[in-house]
């Protein structure tokens, strides 16, 4: 069931909720894809399945594409990204996404709506810990994954083999490639390491020190030469191009002191950022001005359990429970 409505804004504020989808189980993960070509698209999951679902043209609705059933009892997708080769239209759409399940395993998907031609396959046999994070290259080449098992990996999508890996000091927390390099991965540890690695070679261009323990971190993909990083209650804005690559450009604490869950940047809006925290408080930041204000607060609900903007609107997704909620920010 979808229920979608619009509100108005008070004086002063910056936002205005815009949609909300009600879910009968609690989600899981929600990702909008990020790419152009694929842009209406969303998908939330939770312990039984994953919903895709197509932006109508009032731009607030959705209508529900496909409904996947999990892979059997504990294999519920948990982490979700989108392919670059998924395609969005009036009258057919490609789903394509690889996804990460909570019994340890990965799979790629791919769906054609207009022949129901589906693939699902398996990415080797790996099961060896948990995915915390996957991110694709800006071809769909390759996927980059990382876990509790301190390693960093690249994959090929087409045979489903690992081609690279990095080992790391402790847990990965986020794996983000360059937007706008495929030689190039954001990767975070728990411990308080962020890399820049060469994809060629697997070495470290650029290694950061952050007090942990480290909970995101995020290219901004409209200047990929700025990284947000996030621990539990402080966030960092890098500045890779500057001389002063080892020390945040910017920096600040959150109110809440409870504990933050996610980062993400804007795609439309370089300068802002969206930080939830574990008592599903939802923050925006804008870098030019440091001072976070709440975009959305229930201390009594569960911790927001996916945060995700659209690729071409200053729309923000969030999975809170049994809603999704979307969020239109203004600048």
């Amino acid at each position: 069931e979808m229920n979608t409505s619009m509100n108005g804004t008070n004086a002063g504020e910056s936002f205005v909720e815009s949609g909300s989808i009600e879910t009968s189980i609690p989600t899981l993960f929600a990702e909008c894809s990020p790419y152009a070509e694929s842009s209406s698209l969303l998908a939330y999951g939770n312990e039984c399945w994953v919903s895709v679902l197509q932006r109508n043209e009032d731009g607030v609705s959705f209508s529900e594409l496909i409904k996947i059933n999990s892979h059997g009892r504990g294999s519920a997708f948990h982490k979700l990204a989108w392919s670059p080769s998924s395609t969005a239209s009036e009258n057919a759409s490609l789903i394509r996404f690889a996804a990460g399940t909570t019994d340890k395993r990965l799979f790629f998907y791919s769906r054609n709506t207009e022949n129901n031609e589906t693939l699902s396959q398996p990415l080797s046999s790996y099961q060896q810990a948990h995915v915390n994070s996957l991110s694709f290259a800006s071809s769909e080449e390759n996927l980059a994954t990382t876990g509790d098992d301190n390693v960093c990996r690249i994959w090929d999508v087409e045979n489903g083999q690992e081609s690279l890996s990095v080992r790391l000091r402790s847990p990965g927390v986020s794996v983000k490639w360059n937007p706008q390099s495929q030689n190039e991965l954001l990767v975070a540890e728990r411990c308080g390491i962020v890399k820049i690695v060469d994809t060629r070679s697997g070495c470290s261009r650029i290694s950061l020190n952050v007090e942990g323990p480290l909970v995101d971190s995020d290219w901004c993909p409209l200047d990929p030469s700025r990284v947000g990083v996030a621990s539990l209650d402080k966030w960092y804005v890098y500045n890779l191009a500057g001389q002063s690559v080892g020390r945040p450009a910017i920096e600040g604490s959150f109110a809440n002191r409870e504990g933050v869950t996610k980062l993400r940047w804007s795609n439309t809006n370089k300068n802002v950022f969206a930080v939830s925290g574990q008592n599903s408080t939802i923050s925006l930041i804008d870098a030019r001005h440091t001072s976070p204000y709440t975009l959305y607060s229930s201390p009594s609900s569960p911790r927001v359990e996916g945060l995700s903007w659209m690729a071409d609107s200053p729309n923000l997704l969030v999975a809170l429970h049994n809603y999704v909620k979307i969020f239109q920010v203004m600048s």
